[in-house]
């Protein structure tokens, strides 16, 4: 039995699994990276970055730039003593803290790449990082990709939208982002209760998210960056059971890579490389 106590334990799972273009392509391995931890009193760190495929080495910039983010989110969570409170750091205040987050996570990026003579540009990856709680979640992004929360009373919300310029580019960890932090940097807060939270790649979001609808105003086509409950909601109460039946966290992801695989035809087709990395609370 649970103490009073006791801080929530999350049902975690992440994966990164090639998608159908770089299988068919052969020689092709995945250029998602993914970081998923348990921290101290209930917090949850995810992280993702999705490596651009037209570079060489964007994979390898995709692995450095999780793992390092991974060290710099746990020192100013533990820094800050953000961990032994019950309430999330004000808007303002996470988005100064991962300004210079983001700034030497491209900084190490730079001199990991002039160590290993690639250029920069050759590392090229989008970051999220998220920081779950029981009671709310902080979220910084640079580039494309998706993030979403289950709260009490709205159930499954966007965390995020993907950075998209002109002609639906998008903007990378590796990119001139410092000119112009305020277009390309986003950060949000939630200061609400949540039960859940999912992070994906562009590959991921086909099978989570709609992303695509036309618009009873002339038929256009937007995107509505709604999480698909139909496909989270399931999948949070299987990891919940997973948890109840004690199975490890390494076969719990074990099942998720094979399920990222082809658990449905939106996934099993998908030609992207695919992330997704999700958390459930009972």
């Amino acid at each position: 039995m649970k103490s009073q106590n006791q801080a929530p334990e999350w049902a975690i799972a992440a994966g990164s699994v090639p998608g159908a273009s770089h299988l068919a392509a052969g020689g092709v391995g995945c250029q998602d990276a993914n970081w998923i931890e348990r921290l101290r009193n209930g917090w949850v760190l995810g992280i993702l970055a999705d490596g651009a495929g037209s570079y060489s080495q964007s994979g390898l910039g995709a692995q450095f730039a999780v793992s390092t983010s991974a060290k710099y989110a746990k020192q100013l969570i533990y820094r800050k003593n953000w961990h032994k409170r019950t309430r999330l750091p004000h808007d303002l205040t996470w988005r100064k803290q991962a300004t210079f987050l983001l700034r030497q996570i491209r900084s190490d990026l730079r001199a990991f790449a002039e160590d290993h003579n690639v250029g920069l540009e050759e590392l090229s990856c989008t970051i999220i990082v998220m920081i779950a709680t029981p009671f709310g979640a902080m979220l910084a992004h640079i580039g494309d990709g998706r993030a979403a929360v289950k709260t009490a009373n709205e159930g499954w919300i966007a965390a995020m939208r993907p950075f998209n310029g002109l002609r639906h580019e998008t903007v990378f960890i590796t990119s001139p982002w410092e000119e112009n932090p305020m277009r390309f940097l986003r950060t949000n807060v939630i200061h609400h209760p949540i039960k859940g939270f999912m992070l994906c790649s562009d590959g991921g979001a086909s099978a989570s998210f709609r992303i695509a609808a036309a618009s009873e105003y002339g038929g256009e086509i937007f995107d509505p960056n709604q999480p698909y409950a139909p496909f989270l909601d399931p999948i949070c109460q299987q990891l919940l059971g997973l948890r109840g039946q004690r199975k490890s966290q390494s076969m719990i992801n074990t099942l998720w890579k094979g399920f990222l695989k082809n658990g449905n035809d939106a996934l099993a087709y998908e030609p992207d490389d695919k992330t997704i990395i999700i958390g459930a609370l009972s």
